[in-house]
């Protein structure tokens, strides 16, 4: 499995061939990954990435594996391919659980959580951005970046929630209060 890695967009021929088979460590993968993400191969990253899974065992090292699923869903984002993206968002929550956080980075559960749950907002699943985003709410309750999209998730989820509450303030506030005063001619 042969593949063209880069061309340079100076016109400048920095192709390289790259034997993905012939990749034997996961952290190799990642840093290779990551340098082909940064210019925009999100396509060939990602195949970096999954050779770097492909590679790291169950039992292997966590924080390796959380960086892979981490890097791998946000190059699957980027082709659009927000299915897989949610699918690393939870094996980087799993890989975190068993001591993967490499807070430094950004992979930790807080960060995956509000990634999936962007990625499943984008599917339109607003049940499921809720969860993920109301979740992502334990690990730091303070945070704006889960609260503002888990009311917008809330009210997609629940498209009648707004007329609702319309009613609702409607029918409490007494009408002489919704007319403007008129001034005697």
């Amino acid at each position: 499995r042969k593949f063209l890695a880069a061309t340079a967009d100076d016109g400048t021929s920095l192709t390289r061939r790259a034997d993905i088979d012939a990749v034997v460590d996961p952290t190799a993968a990642l840093v290779t990954g990551l340098e082909l993400a940064a210019r925009g191969e999100h396509a060939e990253a990602d195949v970096f990435f999954s050779r770097g899974l492909e590679l790291v065992t169950d039992d292997g090292d966590p924080r390796t594996c959380a960086r892979l699923h981490a890097a791998r869903s946000r190059a699957r984002e980027q082709l659009g391919d927000l299915r897989s993206a949610v699918e690393d968002h939870t094996a980087t929550l799993a890989a975190v659980e068993r001591g993967g956080s490499v807070e430094s980075e950004g992979v930790d559960a807080c960060s995956a959580l509000l990634a999936r749950g962007r990625c499943r907002m984008q599917l339109e699943d607003y049940v499921a951005a809720c969860e993920a985003f109301t979740t992502a709410l334990r690990f730091h309750p303070s945070s704006r970046a889960a609260s503002g999209p888990l009311r917008g998730a809330h009210r997609l989820a629940d498209p009648h929630a707004t007329g609702r509450a319309t009613e609702a303030n409607g029918a409490q506030a007494p009408p002489w209060r919704l007319v403007p005063p008129t001034s005697p001619v």
